[in-house]
Formats: structure tokens, C-alpha cells, sequence
């Protein structure tokens, strides 16, 4: 299985949950995609290495298949994740480190559990539609 990560730069309150987040990636043998931005300050903030198989910026692998995208941040950061999925038909999960998510909807404390559905396959998926304007 393959998963995109995307996020934005938050408060120290989130480091356990993001450590957790990636230890139960890599206890279930997930290949780890992450954005090269967030990674830096993963890295410089939370003073954590993730095991990653690979890095992106603004566009994902084209030699990749993704089974999932995950967005950690907002319903701002749900929406850029959306910019960088497009039209490439990846699931985006939004987990949501702010206080009111509408699209980024799942809380930190779920966070686990809702991994532990992913990989079970036990999901739904709402579909939504990405508009352009010129």
C-alpha cells in the first residue's frame, strides 16, 4: 500500500500524534510518500525521522499508484491536498489539528483508529467535485 502525506506546519501539542501516526504506517508495512516541506519541518521541529520511501512537492510520482492521500492540518490544508491530487482519483483523509474541520473531519484522538479502518478497508468515500476557475 501506498500513502501521500501532506501537511502544515502546527504546535508541538501534535508531535505525539504525528509520531504515532507514522510508527502505525510502518508497524503495518506502508510505503510513506511525504511532501519534501513538510518533512523539513517534521524533521527540524519535531526532531523525528520518519521512514519514508519517497518525497514530492507540489505534484505527486507519476510512477507511483496511491491508495491513499493523507492531509494533517485543516480544511485549508485538505483543500491544497486536493490541488495535488486532482483528478488522479487518490481518497484524501483529512485529519483535522485545528478546532472545527468540515472536510479535514477526523480529530487526532481517532487518529489510529481511523488508519486501523484504512487498512481494514472498512471506509466510505464521499466524492466531491474540484472546480477551476480562469
Amino acid at each position: 500500500m501506498n500513502v501521500a502525506i501532506y501537511g502544515r506546519n502546527f504546535g508541538n501539542s501534535f508531535s505525539g500524534m504525528l509520531i504515532q501516526l507514522f510508527e502505525e504506517l510502518k508497524e503495518n508495512e506502508i510505503n510513506i510518500y511525504i511532501d519534501q516541506k513538510f518533512n523539513e519541518f517534521i524533521v527540524s521541529k519535531v526532531f523525528y525521522h520518519p521512514e519514508v520511501k519517497g518525497y514530492f512537492e507540489k505534484e505527486l510520482p507519476e510512477d507511483v499508484e496511491f491508495d491513499f492521500f493523507l492531509s494533517i492540518g485543516g480544511d485549508g490544508t485538505f483543500l491544497e491536498s486536493a490541488t495535488i491530487v486532482r483528478d488522479k482519483g487518490i481518497p484524501i483523509l483529512g485529519f483535522n489539528t485545528g478546532r472545527l474541520g468540515f472536510l479535514a473531519y477526523v480529530n487526532t484522538n481517532n487518529l489510529i483508529w481511523a488508519i486501523k479502518q484504512l487498512i481494514a478497508g472498512e471506509y466510505t468515500i464521499d466524492k466531491r467535485m474540484l472546480l477551476e476557475v480562469n
